[in-house]
């Protein structure tokens, strides 16, 4: 891998790192009805019907919760799966199971 790649990849987990923690802040501060009141009249039931509606606490909490996730799980695979080029990605190592 090239090192100008590894390095934007490195990068772009530490700025999803960074989305998730923004994410679990606005759970707290404003809070999930203050998220909801600026999500605005953006959510609909279904995509068949072109109907929005005024965004509810649960619609905020869910769509946080979800960019919580999907950054973590995606910030710390890419801050692991990118180390530097003497430092391989950190494996467990369970040959010791098959010896049995």
């Amino acid at each position: 891998m090239p090192e100008a790649l590894r390095i934007a990849l490195r990068v772009l987990g530490l700025a999803l790192l960074a989305i998730c923690v923004t994410s679990v802040v606005l759970l707290f501060r404003p809070g999930p009805a203050g998220v909801a009141e600026a999500m605005g009249v953006t959510c609909g039931d279904d995509r068949s019907s072109m109907q929005s509606h005024q965004c509810s606490s649960f619609d905020a909490v869910s769509v946080l919760w979800t960019v919580i996730w999907v950054s973590f799980v995606a910030g710390v695979t890419l801050r692991i799966g990118t180390r530097p080029a003497g430092r391989a990605p950190r494996t467990l190592d369970l040959r010791w199971l098959r010896a049995r």
